[in-house]
């Protein structure tokens, strides 16, 4: 049973001071300091807070620290949220770096305690009318990371926000024309890149992480840190596109940079391009098991389903590609 009460002392100078005084429990849980007081009316009126804050089974320590002192803002109390998620990957901080500014542009002046559920919802509403909706959830993901790193309730976690449905669409991977069109306009900065993902079906991060150590004169290799799904494997490779990896790595550019700039090249998801190399190797009779080890997947059904049921595709002549390097 709670315990509450205010117990009056007597300083050195003579001055007298009210304490309010409480247990949440029995005789055996910690006593707990409700406030310090000049008069006893005062002291009073908190103890009657405290006692009403008890009796609604609340943490008066908490309930007070969020009532009287001003709450900061969410752009200032979730400040330190991404580094404090020190179990993920580095790709996935990267992707907390677009996330951040779409969250705080809404909620980031709204102290977290004040952040209803009816706002998370009606920011959904809003962001349907521009973004995708995986994008959407990563965004709400996002704010619930950040409410979680503040502390106290999060509205984002109510069962009454509902996220968008996942649609899953069938990939078509451009044919030999549309990816020569925009190797054509692509910045020369981003080219080699482009070549590499469309030679070796690797994702932009992985391409990107390339090192010297990782070529050899036939094949490249992914190392297990740099590939997304842990899995260290090695992909074969025309000997022109290693000899010229040789000469650039590392290649320049941020990941969203350089998937910006195929988008605006040539209208490709740069992850189209993995599809691509994929199809074209399951056409030219790379059985399913081969399949999963070049692409990193642990299964290879997993293979079989995405990439078995494609039109067929045209390779690029390769001495176009090559040329490209020089």
């Amino acid at each position: 049973m709670a315990t509450l009460y205010v117990r009056a002392r007597t300083l050195s100078d003579g001055a007298r001071r009210f304490d309010v005084k409480y247990r949440r429990g029995g005789r055996y849980t910690p006593l707990e300091h409700g406030g310090t007081f000049r008069t006893r009316r005062e002291a009073h009126e908190r103890h009657r807070l405290v006692g009403e804050l008890l009796a609604a089974g609340l943490n008066p320590k908490l309930e007070l620290r969020r009532r009287l002192v001003p709450e900061r803002p969410l752009r200032e109390a979730a400040e330190g949220w991404i580094v404090a998620r020190r179990s993920v990957s580095e790709r996935t901080r990267e992707s907390y770096s677009w996330r951040e500014p779409v969250v705080l542009r809404q909620f980031g002046e709204a102290p977290p305690a004040e952040i209803l559920v009816e706002d998370v919802i009606a920011w959904i509403g809003e962001l349907e009318r521009s973004y995708r909706p995986g994008s959407i959830r990563s965004l709400v993901e996002a704010l619930r990371l950040m409410l979680d790193h503040c502390g106290g309730m999060n509205a984002a976690r109510d069962r009454r926000v509902q996220l968008p449905r996942l649609e899953r669409v069938e990939v078509s991977p451009p044919d030999a024309a549309v990816v020569v069109s925009m190797l054509d306009a692509l910045t020369e900065r981003h080219v080699a890149t482009a070549i590499a993902m469309e030679l070796l079906g690797t994702r932009i991060s992985e391409t990107l992480a390339l090192e010297r150590r990782d070529l050899k004169p036939d094949s490249v290799r992914i190392r297990r840190e740099t590939a997304k799904s842990s899995r260290a494997r090695e992909i074969p490779a025309p000997a022109f596109l290693t000899d010229a990896l040789m000469e650039r790595l590392p290649l320049r550019g941020h990941r969203q940079a350089v998937a910006n700039s195929m988008r605006h090249a040539g209208g490709i998801n740069p992850h189209a391009l993995r599809h691509r190399r994929a199809s074209l190797w399951y056409q030219q009779g790379v059985g399913p098991v081969e399949l999963a080890r070049r692409l990193g997947h642990g299964r290879a059904s997993i293979s079989l389903d995405l990439y078995s049921h494609v039109e067929p595709l045209r390779e690029i002549d390769p001495h176009d590609l090559a040329s490209r390097f020089k």
